[in-house]
């Protein structure tokens, strides 16, 4: 899953689900070394935990190393790619606020709760909450968009938090909830005349959601909006300190217009 620790892992476990994005540098291939001369049973039991977005498993395979090589393990722990949930939603406010404005409508990123920096895939759990949004501000045409994420599980080594968007928009009756995560699928034939686009978004979520560990789904009433959510799992870096603060950008309020 991970396109750096793709890179160190060399050709025989290269990911065809995402394109490295430059050449492996130096270092890439100094550890790619050191990695090829660890058991094969371990280099596919990583690449086997990677790939099912097991971060504890990933994280406990990773220490395993350290008593012979402390620096390579260090490294595999730190190419799970360290980010902080707080930082990655303020990014995306400015964004969804100015959107949410364009048509008039509030726009609110719940403080996120406090945690540690996180290891896993941000660039897609960035593009899994970017396809939500989009879509709330799609189909709502009065009140606004919230954005909140909580922690739903939790061990020494891991945190699977739950994210929602939350919009007062046109609501989805019952009936067209269960093919909703289809590709090409929207709710009727008039909402794809009325506000276009394919459904596809929301099928790339799921996709994307159970790419890092966890699902996707919806709970919606007709007339009165939609609460779409997915849960994600991630790695805690070890010997971070103090768990990081709420974002402060996204604990602000765009009005509507």
């Amino acid at each position: 899953i991970f396109e750096k620790l793709a890179e160190h892992l060399g050709a025989a476990y290269a990911y065809e689900e995402a394109p490295v994005e430059a050449p492996a540098p130096e270092p890439a291939r100094v550890t790619g070394a050191r990695l090829a001369g660890l058991a094969p049973a371990w280099r596919a039991s990583l690449r086997e935990a990677l790939a099912t977005g097991d971060m504890d498993a990933a994280a406990a395979l990773a220490r395993e190393v350290e008593p012979g090589d402390a620096p390579l393990a260090r490294q595999l722990l730190a190419l799970l790619r360290a980010f902080r949930l707080d930082e990655l939603l303020s990014a995306l406010y400015e964004p969804l606020a100015g959107a949410a404005r364009a048509k008039g409508l509030a726009a609110t990123i719940e403080p996120p709760p406090p945690l540690p920096a996180l290891c896993g895939d941000p660039l897609r759990l960035r593009q899994a909450l970017q396809h939500y949004v989009d879509n709330a501000i799609k189909f709502t045409s009065k009140g606004g968009i919230t954005l909140r994420s909580r922690v739903e599980g939790e061990t020494p080594d891991s945190v699977t938090l739950r994210f929602e968007v939350v919009d007062t928009g046109i609501g989805i009756a019952p009936e067209f909830l269960p093919r909703l995560f289809t590709a090409f699928e929207q709710a009727d034939n008039s909402t794809t005349r009325r506000y276009g686009g394919s459904g596809i978004g929301l099928a790339l979520t799921r996709q994307l959601a159970r790419l890092m560990g966890g699902t996707a789904g919806v709970v919606s009433t007709r007339g009165e909006g939609s609460t779409f959510w997915f849960t994600a799992r991630f790695g805690k870096v070890a010997d971070d300190g103090a768990r990081s603060p709420s974002a402060q950008a996204g604990a602000a309020e765009t009005p509507a217009a």
